[in-house]
């Protein structure tokens, strides 16, 4: 049985001690503005294809670049899906 009363370390947070379940969509930043939302899973990219087909370069591919609010809608939505997030930060990963 876990304690959930446990103290946590020093310098952790609560989110270190969680094992997120795999995550169907990653979002990181490439460069300046820009924003790539990439599918980790099937379920995943076929709701990219199905709902942003016109967004994507080519039509086998699963990631989208955008800018932050193209991100933050992106991911708005996905979430409303029922899809789990994955933010790769700068100093950290975080699950949505």
């Amino acid at each position: 049985m876990v304690n959930r009363m446990a103290p946590i370390p020093a310098h952790s947070t609560v989110a270190d001690h969680i094992s997120p379940a795999p995550a169907d969509l990653r979002v990181q930043r490439s460069m300046d503005h820009i924003w790539e939302i990439s599918a980790l899973t099937p379920r995943a990219a076929q709701w990219i294809k199905a709902n942003f087909a016109d967004h994507l370069p080519e039509k086998d591919v699963e990631t989208i670049k955008t800018d932050l609010l193209g991100a933050n809608a992106l991911t708005g939505k996905a979430r409303l899906a029922g899809f789990l997030t994955e933010y790769v930060g700068p100093n950290a990963t975080s699950y949505f």
